[in-house]
């Protein structure tokens, strides 16, 4: 069937459609309050009249995972309609595995990102750091169950982005199983990503001058908790502060559990992070090879906060409080006071890039709640309102695609050219 100039997708030689509008393009638009739904309708049309359109049914699957998106990382997803994005996303790859979200005539560096099947968080969000003209990038769905290897586009240096949850494990061990012998140089290996979970964190910690990550532990519901109280809660396989709680005492915990039916659950120490003016602060920091980049921060009355429910948006105070955070992170700020002590947990992590959400504790310390390589990291911000965030957010991009670039550079310095796969 010939297509027409009004088809949203465009397809190959053979009539195959493997470029993806992308999970960038929705996510700007559902933050700005753009209605996703005739996007979403023009989408379905196009899967009813090219049934075997992969592109279409992948971005298919993702509309249908994702109901509207704060942009924290923490989706929101349709109960009961995950079966059908399911379905469209298992139906896209019995088409193709390999999808390009950017093209790029002349390419400079051409990206492989190493993805799990899943819903919309399975991921992280590399589009947006890889805003660039010069750059192509491609994902590779690798799917534990199919040898795909003898047809891996060309590229020059691949990255993980698939999560290590459970949903995503055998993909991230059939990765790593692969890393063993990928012939181009690879960022973020699944064992430096694997030392991130919880419960193994904290250990890396030690012996950092000016770092301090709260030791985790996991318990069942019979387990004698291991921390006096306060202690934090959360139930094992959680995220985006779902089940997260503050037990101060013996009547806390068994309330908890009377609501939580979860068979076991990450604990550890309760760190009283207010400031002077008993307003808490959390900041998200950016890592790109080893170099601390500020993301954003989030003030609040209430301890467990995130950025978009903590009122940011709404306070110009606040937001005053952000850029002088954004501006000064190098010269005054977090970065000149706990620059060093990160890059040293950079080289005990081995991650080429990652984020810290974190605060800084009473005593002068920076206090890490978590890291990975998946939290999100994004200008959807405007830049006229918020000028100063995007010039930011633009440096961490260019400084991420230049790492990129440097690792492609290396491998051609050793084999004296572009390598073909």
């Amino acid at each position: 069937m010939s297509r027409s100039k009004d088809d949203i997708y465009r397809c190959d030689a053979e009539g195959q459609c493997k470029k993806s509008l992308g999970v960038m393009i929705f996510l700007k638009m559902a933050h700005d309050g753009i209605d996703l739904l005739p996007l979403q309708e023009r989408i379905e049309q196009e899967v009813v009249k090219y049934p075997h359109n992969a592109a279409a049914l992948l971005d298919s699957a993702a509309l249908t995972f994702l109901k509207g998106s704060d942009a924290t990382g923490a989706m929101e997803f349709v109960k009961g309609v995950n079966v059908l994005g399911q379905k469209r996303q298992q139906a896209a790859f019995e088409q193709s595995v390999f999808f390009t979200v950017r093209e790029s005539a002349a390419p400079t560096l051409r990206v492989l990102a190493l993805a799990a099947p899943g819903e919309v968080n399975c991921n992280a969000p590399i589009e947006f750091l890889l805003q660039n003209d010069d750059i192509e990038t491609t994902f590779w769905y690798v799917l534990p169950d199919r040898q795909d290897e003898g047809a891996v586009p060309e590229h020059d240096i691949a990255v993980v982005i698939s999560d290590l949850s459970d949903s995503s494990k055998e993909t991230a061990d059939r990765i790593q199983k692969m890393e063993q012998s990928w012939p181009k140089p690879l960022i973020n290996r699944i064992e430096n990503l694997q030392k991130f979970a919880r419960d193994r964190f904290f250990s890396f910690a030690k012996g950092i001058a000016g770092i301090y990550i709260p030791e985790t532990r996991v318990v069942s519901r019979t387990d004698a908790m291991p921390f006096p109280y306060p202690f934090i809660i959360r139930p094992l396989h959680s995220f985006g502060g779902h089940g997260l709680s503050k037990i101060e005492k013996q009547s806390d915990l068994e309330s908890y559990l009377e609501t939580h039916f979860e068979s076991q659950f990450f604990t550890s120490p309760f760190i009283d992070y207010s400031s002077s003016d008993g307003l808490f602060r959390k900041y998200r920091i950016a890592v790109v090879d080893g170099k601390a980049f500020p993301v954003h921060m989030a003030i609040n009355e209430k301890w467990a906060l995130w950025y978009y429910s903590s009122g940011m948006l709404e306070s110009e105070e606040k937001i005053a409080e952000e850029v002088n955070f954004l501006l000064n992170f190098d010269t005054s700020g977090l970065g000149k006071k706990y620059g060093a002590a990160i890059e040293q947990l950079a080289k005990k992590i081995g991650s080429e890039y990652f984020v810290l959400d974190c605060a800084e504790t009473k005593t002068g310390e920076l206090l890490i709640f978590e890291g990975g390589h998946d939290m999100v990291v994004h200008d959807m911000e405007s830049p006229t309102r918020f000028p100063v965030k995007n010039e930011k957010m633009q440096e961490l991009f260019r400084a991420f695609q230049t790492m990129l670039k440097d690792r492609y550079l290396c491998s051609i310095q050793k084999t004296g050219k572009r390598p073909s796969k």
